[in-house]
């Protein structure tokens, strides 16, 4: 899929942040290149808990095809005041459909795992809430690596394998 390597620069990936909570599953495309975040406006995509693998590998491929890579010469793009805006509008989103008023509380039973698409692999980092809004991610040899591919089920599955670690990880 992205091959293309700037010179000097590390390769272009694809990075979908997917958070699951007791309540639904959150896609987020994220945009910009190491430093991604969402682009402006852009809203999670959100899911039912009990989606199918085919589903669930299904929306995470449209969420990876939705990222695009910014040079670094965008400066605006990367600023802290565009990526608080961007992080600001997805909690609220998340917030607002989980019903709770704090993030402790929305995200207390919750996954959050970062795929990365690039050099041929999806990589996916699960993640757990680590008190007021902060994440603890789980050690390397917990992450779900699989082979790039365009099937659902396959990636389906490896996004379902990182929840499970992260849900059940002792550490």
């Amino acid at each position: 899929m992205i091959e293309k390597k700037l010179r000097g620069s590390p390769p272009i990936s694809q990075s979908v942040d997917v958070t699951r909570t007791e309540y639904f599953v959150a896609l987020q495309s994220l945009s910009g290149g190491p430093l991604a975040r969402p682009d402006d406006g852009s809203a999670p995509e959100f899911l039912p808990t009990d989606c199918s693998v085919r589903e669930l590998g299904a929306a995470l491929l449209a969420a990876l095809s939705r990222c695009r890579h910014v040079p670094s010469e965008e400066r605006e793009f990367y600023s802290l005041a565009k990526r608080l805006e961007s992080y600001d509008h997805c909690e609220k989103e998340i917030l607002r459909r989980t019903g709770k008023r704090s993030k402790t509380r929305a995200y207390e039973k919750s996954i959050w795992c970062r795929v990365r698409r690039a050099e041929g692999q999806i990589n996916i980092r699960p993640n757990r809430p680590a008190g007021r809004g902060t994440w603890k991610p789980l050690p390397v040899e917990e992450h779900v690596v699989i082979l790039e591919t365009t099937d659902p089920d396959a990636l389906g599955a490896a996004l379902k394998l990182a929840f499970e670690r992260g849900q059940t990880f002792e550490g």
